[in-house]
């Protein structure tokens, strides 16, 4: 049985490769009859049902369609779908949809939708492309009616107009607007013709040749006379009418008799019954009327409309009546006009308002005309324009547009640059602005933001190094350049002397015969050897100077000395190099120079010139002669013959020595054009840094000496070397015999002081020695502190100062005063019997040597230098980052000032210590215009910063990258805020010692009556106990933070009142008062007891005198440091 099975030649043939005798899988069979059962059926549906065979197609053709089965399916929907739209279309047979006979649809439908986009097209052109299809065909349809009965419409839109001028002929009004409803408005006129044409008919009876007038007498007397004789009919009966008339007669004068009665009593028209009635209640309605008219309502509601019986009821219910009807119409009127409606002239404004209604409306058809007309102009925004349009808007948005506009130009060029906004992708840039989230001014800047910004991160994009910039990884390059760059100079100098001295070749020269003949090194091995009778300098030179210029390739000599040691034509250099030239005269040059191949000439022109002021011997009327001159003639100076002759000439702006601003602004100001650079100190002019003014006031100028001003300038020198010993110290007076006299009373009082002798060794070892200097031979020297003695003054008994001040008397004092000003590295303590209106007056023509001794006394006593006087001055930040930067500062809580400096140099933002007024908390340095503007490496990364750390601000520098800045703005602020708040923390204050001052009233002793200090007795010592500091508050000089209390005189006799003096703005809640203001100007630089007056513009002058002055740091201490005394 099993081998007639696999040998089934049926089962064979059927299943062909599937079959396999026993090992059939007949679910692969069963599969392939259910595909090939559902491909059958799928083409019995189609035209390929007779032409294909599922079971006869080639394997590769089933393949392919299986491969294409997605595509088909996706066609068979999108077929099934056009099956059901194509049924819907007209005039398509549907048996051709529902047999799927595609080919024989295709041309149906096609002329279907030509149809179709015929009609849209011609929809388009009537109506709005907004509109939806099936009302565009509705509003097609209504217009082509219109169109078919447009003469009808033409004439019912006239039929007001008609029948207005058709009533206005029978009498009736003839305006247009009560005739709009039509049928009543011809039922009207209908009833208003029949009455015309029956009175026609009337008046064609009686006469056509009568008047109008008449015609209507007429007709009154036949109506009457129709009414009288049906009544006499009725009357009559059987009597006659004679009898009729006789007794009617009597009745008559009978009734003539009551009526005559009546007459008087009764109104005309009341029947003689009702007249009777009316006279028995009269007495009755008199009773009422009198209660009626006292009742307060009736008063309150008619006042003097009611009158008793004359009173008009008719109009008073006509008023009742009206009242009502505005009150119901009350609700739809404006605000208003129901009070304008019941006010007592209500006709005429009831009148006035039928016509504004009609005009309204006429107002209204325009308005709507116009409307339509604006609205093809462009899309109406409903919602915009004041919401859906009707009469109740109409006029608010008439208004709106009247007063707008002005604005349709702008707004349509507002909406034409948003349109091209949009196509560049900036809408997202106006959303915040047109939804009022920022304000319209900001538009700019926040496109300039986004704009810059894009460009920032693009060029950050296109320039990888800008985007690897690290500000951290920067600093520590710098740090490291900065060490390399010190460490390069050293050994650059090493390399230099190493070469120098591999280059030396030391002559033998002549070592053999007479000493006399001995030359070079054999000469100077000698001269070592011996221990006196050296051969002179000169002739060791002429013999061994080849020699000595390699072993010393560097002289030193001043140009004496080079005439008297260098024989002329022995020696050359390669290199001449002559500072201070300024003071030197051509001819004296002259050997210098010529024997060099080059030649370096330093000097400042801006100083002290050739003089022989001093060489020779003065009477003491030397000081009168203003006129004689004091250097040579022509040109005074090798400087000044060089700077003739060669250009350019090199100028070195940088300022070193001077450890405060102070101390060099006055002469930057003054004489070099403000072209030094100079770097700004930490703190502001205090007692230990800048200029300081001390005022003598006992001072007396008598035979070229101020004795009480020379007293006081040793009493501080020596309080000065005991308090101070680490700052150096120099003494320069006017003239030479101050200087004599200073020099006296010093030894005389430092005799045996212990602290004077440590002082004067130490800075004597040191090479800063002390000394006492006259004005003409200071020049080249230098000290960290220098006092200032001015000498002249007063003479005894007057009060004039004489305005002869010795050199600078001349036309070049002013270089004398401009080396006089810039000696001091840290302070120049200005001691001076003069004030600044003793130098000069205001309109007074002078020497610019007594003019800038004049405004330096102002500006040792104010701070103000003369071109600021009376103003604040400062610069604006260098560029927006520093803005920025500065802003975010201020928002974090800190003071901040840009630009602070004086002249060159100004460091980018300096932020104010909190508790410590004049002293910086710290330095930020950005990289803008003053770090790009270097000009190298070292002077912008290593030489500045070095510079500023030597005046106080190590520690206190912290740099902020604009990169850093810009990628990372908020990680930024938070490393100031807490760089600021560390300082903050573990600053202390900057350690200077407070000045003592000595009573200027006070009898200053001799040097006979002072001893040392231990040896002071208690009697001895006057102090005042202050934070640090013992001083007299007398000698004390208003200044920017003091407290001052000063008298002025009122309308109530003398009034006090105390300030503060400030350099921040002035608030007068807190008595807070700016240094730039007037009454600061007054008093800055006054003591106890001075008087001023304050003079301001359009106000009275006000006298002034300061009563007291309280310095912040004068405050009592529960624990004090160690007294400081004043010698007394």
């Amino acid at each position: 049985m099993t081998s007639a099975y696999e040998k089934d030649a049926q089962l064979k043939g059927a299943l062909g490769a599937l079959f396999e005798g026993r090992q059939t899988d007949y679910t692969r069979v069963k599969r392939l009859s259910s595909w090939l059962g559902s491909a059958t059926q799928a083409l019995a549906a189609s035209d390929f049902a007779f032409t294909v065979k599922a079971n006869a197609l080639p394997a590769e053709q089933i393949a392919a369609v299986k491969a294409a089965g997605g595509k088909l399916r996706q066609a068979a929907v999108h077929v099934q779908a056009f099956g059901k739209l194509v049924a819907h279309l007209p005039g398509l047979d549907p048996a051709v949809s529902t047999g799927r006979k595609w080919d024989l649809a295709y041309g149906s439908v096609e002329s279907q939708f030509e149809r179709l986009l015929e009609g849209g097209r011609t929809l388009r052109k009537v109506v709005r492309s907004t509109v939806t299809v099936q009302r565009a065909i509705l509003l097609a349809q209504l217009r082509m009616s219109l169109q078919q009965h447009r003469p009808v419409v033409e004439d019912l839109i006239q039929a007001p107009h008609t029948l207005a001028h058709v009533a206005g002929t029978l009498g009736l009004p003839a305006h247009a607007l009560g005739y709009e409803h039509l049928p009543s408005s011809i039922e009207l006129i209908a009833k208003r013709a029949d009455m015309v044409e029956n009175m026609a008919a009337c008046v064609a009876q009686v006469g056509a040749h009568l008047t109008p007038e008449e015609v209507t007498g007429v007709l009154d007397w036949l109506q009457r006379f129709s009414q009288d004789a049906a009544w006499l009919r009725h009357q009559t009966g059987t009597r006659s009418v004679q009898e009729h008339l006789n007794a009617i007669e009597a009745d008559r004068r009978a009734a003539v008799d009551v009526l005559s009665f009546l007459e008087a009593r009764v109104k005309d028209g009341e029947s003689v019954d009702s007249g009777l009635a009316a006279l028995l209640f009269l007495n009755e309605c008199e009773t009422i009327l009198d209660e009626v008219g006292a009742r307060e309502d009736v008063k309150d509601q008619l006042g003097s409309y009611y009158r008793r019986l004359e009173t008009d009821e008719v109009k008073l219910q006509a008023c009742v009546d009206w009242a009502q009807a505005v009150q119901v119409a009350s609700v739809n009127l404006p605000t208003g006009a129901t009070q304008r409606l019941l006010s007592e002239n209500a006709a005429r404004v009831a009148k006035q308002a039928g016509r504004i209604i009609g005009d309204c409306a006429l107002a209204y058809c325009a308005y709507e005309e116009q409307v339509s007309f604006l609205v093809s102009w462009g899309t109406m925004d409903w919602a915009v324009w004041g919401g859906v349009p009707g009469p109740q808007d109409a006029v608010d948005r008439l208004s709106a547009a009247v007063a707008g506009a002005r604005e349709l130009v702008p707004w349509s060029k507002y909406l034409s640059a948003k349109e091209d906004c949009a196509v560049q992708q900036l809408d997202k840039v106006l959303a915040p602005f047109e939804s009022a989230t920022l304000p319209p001014t900001l538009l700019v800047s926040a496109f300039e933001y986004v704009l810059f910004r894009s460009m920032a991160r693009g060029i950050l994009s296109r320039h990888r190094e800008l985007g690897k910039f690290s500000g951290s990884s920067h600093d520590s390059v710098r740090a490291e350049f900065a060490t390399l760059d010190k460490e390069l100079i050293r050994l650059n100098g090493l390399v230099h002397a190493a070469k120098i001295d591999r280059a030396k070749k030391l002559a033998q020269g002549v070592s053999y015969g007479r000493a006399g003949d001995l030359t070079e090194m054999s000469l100077l091995t000698r001269e070592i050897s011996k221990q006196k009778r050296h051969i002179p300098i000169r002739q060791l030179l002429k013999r061994a100077g080849k020699t000595l210029q390699q072993l010393k390739p560097c002289f030193m000599m001043g140009p004496l000395s080079v005439a008297q040691y260098l024989e002329q034509g022995h020696l050359q250099f390669d290199l001449v190099v002559m500072d201070e030239a300024s003071q030197l005269r051509p001819e004296d040059a002259l050997g210098a120079v010529a024997r060099g191949r080059q030649l370096v000439v330093v000097g400042d022109p801006k100083q002290l010139p050739p003089t022989n002021f001093f060489d020779r011997l003065m009477d003491d009327e030397d000081e009168e002669g203003d006129g004689a001159s004091a250097v040579v003639e022509g040109i005074e100076s090798i400087l000044g013959v060089c700077e003739h002759l060669y250009r350019p000439v090199r100028t070195l702006r940088w300022h070193y020595r001077s450890q405060h601003e102070s101390l060099i602004a006055f002469s930057n100001s003054q004489f070099y054009e403000d072209r030094l650079v100079v770097f700004p100190a930490p703190v502001k002019r205090n007692d230990s840094l800048g200029v300081n003014h001390r005022f003598v006031k006992d001072g007396v100028y008598l035979d070229r000496r101020n004795i009480p001003e020379a007293e006081r300038v040793v009493d501080a020198a020596i309080e000065h070397m005991r308090l101070r010993p680490h700052e150096s110290l120099g003494v320069v007076t006017l003239n030479q015999t101050q200087r004599e006299l200073i020099e006296d009373i010093f030894e005389r009082r430092s005799m045996g002081n212990q602290s004077v002798a440590q002082f004067l060794d130490h800075h004597k070892k040191s090479g800063w020695e002390f000394f006492i200097k006259n004005l003409e031979n200071v020049q080249g020297d230098e000290r960290d502190v220098i006092y200032i003695s001015t000498t002249f003054g007063r003479p005894p008994g007057t009060s004039v100062v004489r305005k002869n001040f010795g050199p600078i008397n001349r036309p070049d004092g002013w270089r004398r005063l401009n080396v006089l000003f810039t000696r001091a590295r840290r302070r120049i303590d200005l001691f001076t019997s003069l004030r600044s209106s003793d130098v000069m007056s205001p309109d007074e023509r002078v020497t610019l040597g007594r003019r800038a001794l004049h405004d330096y006394l102002v500006y040792a006593k104010t701070g103000l230098l003369p071109a600021t006087a009376g103003q604040i001055t400062g610069r604006e930040p260098d560029s927006d980052f520093e803005i920025a930067v500065a802003l975010a500062l201020e928002n974090a809580g800190f003071e901040v000032e840009p630009q602070v400096g004086v002249a060159g140099y100004f460091i980018d933002i300096g932020v104010k210590h909190a508790s410590r007024p004049g002293e910086y908390l710290a330095a930020v340095e950005c990289d803008g215009a003053t770090y790009h503007s270097s000009l190298s490496a070292r002077d912008r990364d290593r030489i500045r910063q070095q510079i500023l750390e030597s005046l106080g601000w190590k520690g206190r520098i912290i740099r902020v990258w604009s990169t850093d800045w810009f990628t990372e703005p908020q990680a930024q602020i938070r490393r100031l805020v807490e760089f600021l708040h560390e300082r903050l923390a573990s600053t202390a204050p900057l350690s200077y010692v407070e000045r003592i001052e000595q009573d200027d009233e006070l009898h200053l002793p001799s040097s006979a009556e002072i001893s040392s200090p231990p040896s002071l007795g208690p009697s001895t010592i006057a102090p005042i106990q202050v934070h640090g500091q013992v001083a007299r508050r007398s000698e004390l000089l208003v200044e920017v933070g003091d407290h001052v209390t000063y008298a002025m005189q009122g309308p109530m006799g003398e009034e006090q009142m105390t300030i503060q003096i400030v350099d921040s703005a002035s608030n007068p809640r807190l008595n807070l008062v700016n240094e730039g203001s007037p009454l600061a100007q007054v008093l800055v630089g006054l003591c106890e007891g001075d008087e001023s007056h304050l003079v301001v513009r359009g106000h009275e002058t006000k006298n002034l005198r300061v009563v007291s002055i309280r310095r912040p740091s004068m405050v009592h201490s529960a624990n004090p440091p160690p007294l400081r005394t004043t010698i007394t």
